[in-house]
C-alpha cells in the first residue's frame, strides 16, 4: 500500500501540473528560436475573427512580442506608438500583441477591445494573438507590459519595458547590433 501512494497521488495531480512537467523550458536572452515557435498555430485576431495563424510571416524581420491585457493602463497607454512603429518599419519590423489566458482576458473581451478602439489595428500588418499559453511559458513575466525582442536572426535580443520602445532602439537592432536593446 505503501508504494501506491506516491503513484495514485501523482494521477491525482490536476491537469495542470502534469503539463507543467512536460513544458518547454523558458528562453533567455542570446537564444535562438527553434522552428516550432515559427510554425506553431496560435489564435489569431484577424477582421474581427479568431483565426489559427504562425509566425511565419515574421521570420527574418525584428520582433517584438508585447504582453498585454484589456485592463492594463500602461499597456493600452502604449499600444498606439508601438503600432505606429509597425507602420513606420513595415518591411523590418514585425509587432505581435500577445493576450495570455492569464490575463482573463477571453477572445471576447479581446475582440470587443479592438472592436471599440479600431484605429489601432487598422492599416497595421499587426499579429494580435489571443488565448495565449505557449509565449507565455517559453517567455514568462510578473509584469505587464512586457516587450520581448528577437532580432532578424531569430535570437531573443532583450526583455523591457514600455521605456524602450523606440525608433532608437529599433534602428539599433536593426543595424546588426547582437547585444541587447540599450537603454
Amino acid at each position: 500500500m505503501a508504494l501506491l501512494c506516491p503513484f495514485v497521488m501523482l494521477l491525482s495531480l490536476p491537469a495542470s501540473a502534469q503539463e507543467q512537467a512536460t513544458a518547454p523550458p523558458p528562453l533567455f536572452i542570446g537564444e535562438q528560436l527553434k522552428e516550432t515557435f515559427w510554425s506553431f498555430k496560435h489564435n489569431v485576431l484577424l477582421d474581427g475573427n479568431i483565426v489559427k495563424m504562425d509566425l511565419k510571416k515574421a521570420k527574418g524581420k525584428l520582433i517584438i512580442l508585447d504582453f498585454w491585457a484589456s485592463w492594463c493602463g500602461v499597456c493600452i497607454t502604449h499600444m498606439p506608438e508601438l503600432i505606429a512603429l509597425q507602420k513606420k518599419y513595415t518591411q523590418d519590423l514585425q509587432v505581435v500583441l500577445v493576450n495570455c489566458t492569464n490575463t482573463r482576458d477571453t477572445d471576447g473581451k479581446v475582440k470587443a477591445f479592438f472592436a471599440s478602439r479600431p484605429e489601432l489595428l487598422k492599416d497595421a500588418d499587426v499579429i494580435a494573438i489571443t488565448g495565449d499559453t505557449v509565449l507565455n511559458t517559453l517567455l514568462p513575466h510578473r509584469f505587464l507590459p512586457h516587450y520581448v525582442w528577437i532580432n532578424e536572426k531569430g535570437k531573443i535580443a532583450a526583455f523591457t519595458d514600455a521605456d524602450y520602445i523606440s525608433d532608437a532602439q529599433i534602428e539599433l537592432l536593426l543595424k546588426g547590433n547582437e547585444g541587447t536593446v540599450q537603454p
